[in-house]
């Protein structure tokens, strides 16, 4: 959603995408949905004074567009790899790699003994 007051404008909604990851467990790759809200505020550049343009910047949710285009790409992207799991997992019940062989648990069992 899209709200436009003066040359301030606010960007509200969400955004998706399918990450391909590794499994930290087994190894194995795997695609995973994400999703995020989404929120951005821009104003339009030189419409404040130099200083307050510069207190706005510092602020990670202000922008600036230049009155015909704005970019989210960027913020976009972070909101996306704030998403990500730290510790990614093909499935919540993955057994892993054998500690000893190596084997891929998710096919079986190994023949090491236990």
């Amino acid at each position: 959603r899209v709200e436009r007051s003066g040359d301030r404008v606010s960007v509200r909604g969400g955004v998706s995408a399918e990450v391909h990851l590794e499994c930290v467990r087994c190894l194995r790759s795997f695609d995973l949905e994400l999703s995020a809200p989404f929120t951005a505020y821009a104003d339009r550049r030189g419409s404040a004074s130099s200083a307050e343009e510069e207190a706005l910047e510092r602020d990670d949710y202000m922008m600036f567009h230049d009155g015909r285009r704005l970019d989210l790409r960027e913020s976009v992207r972070e909101t996306l790899l704030l998403e990500l799991p730290i510790s990614p997992h093909c499935r919540e019940d993955c057994p892993g790699l054998c500690p000893k062989c190596g084997a891929d648990l998710n096919l079986g069992p190994c023949g090491c003994a236990r």
